[in-house]
């Protein structure tokens, strides 16, 4: 079960905005104890739906221009796209990595699409705690690859 905070990792979008989502009938999920809580299914045909997957598709874009733009940053900043080719399966897992590992990190934004057998993920912020989500990530996934 994803929740609507897991959501809103995945998707770029607000909690407010995937509240309309809901209203329009467009994500469908169920309400436990006053969390929403979404089957994977349900985020699929979510994440799939081609007016959502436009929308993802221009706020992952909009956060690459918004860190070319802002030239003038206090602090050293990062932005990395990850470029996978897999299947339904590899993009799960990809995904479930990130979700767990944000909320365990501050000031780094994740961005994540996954259509026709490749996943794009898009991660921006502090530099030092995208570093380390990185080494999180290669050291969770390369002896998987090795495996193969």
């Amino acid at each position: 079960m994803y929740s609507l905070n897991d959501l809103t990792m995945i998707s770029g979008f607000s909690t407010r905005t995937l509240r309309n989502y809901i209203k329009a009938g467009v994500l469908q999920g169920e309400k436990r104890n006053g969390i929403w809580q979404f089957t994977e299914e349900a985020c699929e045909r979510f994440l799939q739906n081609p007016l959502v997957k436009d929308g993802i598709r221009q706020k992952r874009q909009a956060e690459v221009f918004d860190f070319l733009r802002d030239r003038f940053n206090r602090e050293n900043r990062r932005c990395v796209m990850l470029n996978l080719v897999q299947d339904e399966d590899g993009a799960k897992k990809v995904s479930d990595f990130f979700c767990k590992q944000m909320q365990e990190r501050e000031d780094v934004h994740f961005g994540f699409v996954h259509e026709a057998g490749h996943t794009r993920v898009t991660l921006t912020g502090r530099e030092s705690e995208v570093a380390r989500l990185l080494q999180a990530y290669d050291k969770h996934f390369l002896p998987l690859l090795s495996e193969v």
